[in-house]
């Protein structure tokens, strides 16, 4: 394992803007977690009695955490309720995070999938870095699954993927990493956390005011500048279409996964001239509107929101959240194509208005507001959110197979849990051929997420024949 060596230092963070909105707006019963799944195979993974290498591949993982420290760290509350800071933890132990677990052989989608929903049904701990890594053997086919949990505080959803991406290789490896050392700085006493926080919060709001002045400078942008945002927060701020699963998310969860051939969607996007984001949108709306349908919902409009990634990594190299959102309001429409090209002519509308901005501004002056009130008002509210009936999150990944030492990573399948009154989260990740949809529910509300998964598979299926159909393609 990295060893490690304790050292005097300043070691406290301070949650960024952002960071704290995130924190302060989750609730008990809905903690915002990332994560996913990674199938792999199991054969080229054992050691020669058949075993899976439980030490090696908790040394391996921590071998290439020692660049993240934030993996490390424990969220703390600051004296007087001013907030939470990151600090070291001086007793980290890798075998709290990584987790090793087996389901009855042979193990099946469905005991998998139970598997999941319970995990994203557990908070993390609040003593120990907000993360774990569950390896799960016993799967058919000798497979098995890799499932990183990780609190959304920690990053964004390309943040994240990055690291776990980070812990497989491109070719397979015969040899381990080099153990490496890593500091655990001492936090300093109550007294200093709060000084560095009241002096955090000021820097915040005379970040905010210069910015304020700034604008004021030129006051020929400014009437333009809030025009522009008077009109994207009108159109944001119309509900969305009432829906039977817009409601308060209880404790129980499920997951279903779809894995959908990348170079057939490709083709679509190619001819169509449109983005690849649009063709997923249009796949998983028109899925989750037959669902709704079929369940005895006639669906005449959704509104989406789609988080973009602005970057996933600060200047001292630490992950973290930095996204803005897309809104994009879709009518129903029948034909495969039809509904492609609607897509794409509101994603484009969408993109050229500033609802993106007035989300990262939202996130950003949450972090200005007093932690115990944003924590105290935000998740009742988003409880009856009536803005936005579901998430969807495309995530670049790689083309390239991934390996952990000689197992080859067979298919990744992300997840963002559910939160609010935000009941459906679809989650996609590109890997090799193929684009992998993660489809977390609140259980109670989708208490049979494995046809929503059908629906869009048959959603994808249409619009790739209807492309093929007019491309005059057999």
């Amino acid at each position: 394992m990295a060893s490690r060596e304790v050292v005097e230092g300043m070691g406290v963070e301070h949650l960024s803007a952002e960071d704290a909105t995130l924190w302060c707006t989750q609730s008990a019963e809905a903690p915002l977690l990332l994560g996913g799944m990674a199938l792999c195979d199991g054969a080229s993974l054992r050691d020669e009695a058949g075993n899976l290498p439980v030490d090696r591949i908790r040394r391996h993982v921590e071998t290439r955490l020692v660049g993240m420290p934030r993996f490390r760290k424990l969220l703390r509350s600051v004296p007087l309720g001013m907030g939470l800071v990151w600090v070291d933890d001086e007793h980290f132990d890798i075998a709290r995070h990584m987790r090793f677990a087996s389901l009855p052989r042979p193990g099946t989608d469905d005991q998998l999938r139970e598997f999941v929903a319970r995990l994203l049904e557990t908070p993390l701990s609040p003593y120990r870095p907000l993360w774990e890594f569950w390896i799960v053997d016993g799967l058919s086919g000798d497979r098995v699954a890799i499932v990183p949990k990780v609190s959304h505080v920690l990053g964004d959803g390309m943040a994240i993927l990055g690291l776990v991406l980070s812990m497989f290789d491109f070719e397979p490896r015969l040899h381990d990493d080099p153990p490496q050392s890593w500091e655990v700085s001492a936090a300093p006493g109550a007294a200093v956390v709060l000084a560095g926080a009241l002096y955090e919060r000021w820097r915040r709001q005379a970040g905010a005011a210069g910015r304020l002045v700034r604008a004021l400078a030129h006051p020929g942008a400014v009437p333009a500048q809030t025009t522009a945002l008077v009109r994207a927060a009108g159109s944001l701020l119309g509900a969305a279409s009432p829906l039977p699963i817009a409601r308060p998310v209880g404790p129980r969860r499920d997951f279903a996964w779809v894995r959908l051939p990348l170079p057939a969607l490709e083709q679509v996007k190619r001819a169509e001239g449109v983005k690849l984001n649009d063709v997923v949108l249009a796949i998983t709306t028109a899925g989750l509107a037959r669902y709704l349908e079929r369940a005895g919902t006639e669906v005449d409009r959704l509104r989406v929101v789609v988080p973009i990634s602005i970057h996933g990594v600060n200047p001292a190299g630490e992950i973290e959240n930095r996204f803005t959102m897309m809104f994009v309001d879709l009518a129903e429409v029948t034909d495969p194509l039809d509904r492609l090209r609607s897509v794409h002519a509101e994603t484009t509308r969408s993109k050229e208005s500033l609802q993106g901005s007035l989300a990262a501004v939202a996130l950003t002056l949450g972090g200005l507001v007093p932690q115990r009130l944003l924590r105290s008002l935000a998740p009742r509210l988003l409880h009856h959110q009536p803005f936005v009936n579901v998430v969807v999150t495309n995530l670049t990944g790689t083309r390239e197979p991934m390996y952990l030492f000689g197992s080859r990573v067979l298919e990744m399948y992300p997840f963002v849990s559910v939160t609010a009154n935000l009941t459906v989260m679809i989650s996609i990740v590109s890997y090799t051929d193929g684009l992998g949809l993660g489809i977390t529910v609140d259980a109670d509300a989708v208490p049979d997420v494995e046809r929503l998964a059908a629906a869009i598979e048959v959603a994808a299926n249409e619009l790739v024949s209807a492309a093929a159909e007019a491309a005059g393609v057999p």
